[in-house]
């Protein structure tokens, strides 16, 4: 006795990062990283700083991001409380 079950698959496209970002990345942490060698004590707070700005910029554009591609018509239709979702 077989048994044969169907089973669905749905596939989720996937959109990498575009090559500049991931690039543009690489290149921002080699930078700090060669300016952290050089002046170690005076750069401590300034890259403290800098991270924290790159984290709320990256966070920003990852919402953007999400919200653009997602086709919602305002900010609000996610959270069920606009009236056109």
């Amino acid at each position: 006795m077989t048994e044969t079950s169907s089973v669905k698959v749905s596939y989720v496209e996937v959109r990498p990062f575009p090559w500049w970002t991931i690039l543009l990345q690489g290149l921002l942490a080699i930078i700090l990283g060669i300016i952290f060698l050089v002046y170690p004590q005076q750069t401590v707070g300034v890259v403290i700083w800098l991270f924290g700005i790159y984290l709320l910029v990256y966070r920003f554009l990852i919402k953007t991001t999400i919200f653009i591609h997602s086709g919602l018509k305002c900010p609000l239709c996610h959270l069920r409380v606009c009236e056109k979702s």
